[in-house]
């Protein structure tokens, strides 16, 4: 009786194989895109330079060159009588687009203990862009730190600017 009942079951299961019924399936087609963005190539016009500097005896300075060129000198006296400029830059890439601007500070090297620049400004705006030509035109002012009892010489260095599209 038990052998009947098990075999009784078992078709029960197989038959409930072969009739269920279809499932309601549907499939569509997914559409995707893409936009490729150039390459942004980033070309240095002119580099800062911060002109002659006489720092103050037993005091550090700074001297800040902003954007547009303007010079402040704090615990040291800047003489005009070498051209000061900002930096000025290129940049193309996807016209219209957006991009982020950052920098690395940097260090002068020269005769005596190195300088930082640091605290970089840039007069590209908050949303710096590229124009609807692909070209970004800008220019970058920073910071130089001169060092207690700083030593009178040359001095030459670099710093890392970064665009990156945001």
């Amino acid at each position: 009786m038990h052998y009947i009942r098990r075999i009784q079951i078992w078709l029960c299961i197989v038959a409930g194989f072969f009739f269920v019924a279809p499932a309601h399936a549907d499939n569509t087609v997914g559409h995707a895109q893409v936009v490729i963005m150039e390459n942004i190539v980033v070309t240095e016009q002119a580099g800062i330079n911060f002109g002659l500097i006489h720092p103050q005896s037993g005091q550090t300075g700074k001297v800040t060159i902003s954007p547009s060129g303007d010079v402040n000198a704090s615990n040291s006296t800047h003489n005009n009588g070498l051209p000061t400029h900002a930096a000025h830059f290129v940049a193309s890439g996807t016209p219209a687009a957006n991009v982020l601007i950052s920098f690395m500070n940097g260090s002068l090297n020269g005769t005596g203990d190195p300088m930082d620049i640091n605290n970089f400004t840039h007069d590209a705006g908050v949303t710096p862009s590229f124009d609807g030509s692909g070209v970004l035109d800008f220019h970058v002012g920073a910071d130089v730190n001169l060092n207690l009892n700083q030593q009178s010489g040359s001095y030459n260095g670099t710093y890392t600017i970064t665009l990156n599209y945001q």
